[in-house]
């Protein structure tokens, strides 16, 4: 992500995340920036935490809420996948060019991309009712488990039996 021109620094990220912990904050992104105020107060810092440095943080999470608003809140099951496909498609940064990482990773990246329009897909052919945003995760999650962690079948490994079938089971 970018704010105020620049790329979000984990930096920012750690100031806001020690910000919101220390106000115990529960809100939405939407009012990070009032808890980083109310935190700082007047004091450019606190300890080794800069206001600054949470202040882009808090703003960053804001953009992400709002850009993030259809997968949320969307009418359509669909449309609430598309929705963090293109957020991840728009804020994708290509991995440095090493070789066998970055082919991995841009791999991965392609893979999950594809399940998300799959999914996107299936639901359009299927059922495209809107969801709450947790189910609409949970589907994504047994999407991309089902496509990219498919276990080895075959005869070995553990069997369960119970106190019978083991006396009977012959190895």
């Amino acid at each position: 992500l970018d704010v105020d021109g620049q790329a979000l620094a984990a930096a920012d990220v750690a100031a806001l995340d020690v910000a919101l912990s220390e106000r115990r904050a529960t809100g939405e992104a939407d009012s990070y920036a009032s808890e980083v105020a109310a935190y700082f107060q007047e004091r450019p810092h606190r300890g080794r935490v800069s206001r600054d440095a949470a202040a882009r943080g808090a703003r960053a999470a804001a953009a992400v809420r709002e850009a993030l608003a259809a997968f949320r809140t969307g009418d359509r099951a669909s449309a609430q996948v598309r929705a963090l496909a293109a957020f991840l498609r728009r804020h994708e940064r290509p991995a440095a060019s090493d070789g066998d990482m970055h082919d991995r990773q841009h791999r991965a990246r392609a893979a999950v991309l594809a399940v998300l329009d799959e999914l996107a897909s299936a639901f359009e052919r299927h059922d495209d009712a809107a969801r709450p945003h947790a189910a609409i995760t949970a589907a994504i999650h047994h999407a991309i488990e089902a496509r990219t962690f498919s276990p080895t079948r075959g005869a070995g490994g553990v069997q369960l039996v119970d106190a019978v079938a083991a006396r009977q089971r012959v190895v």
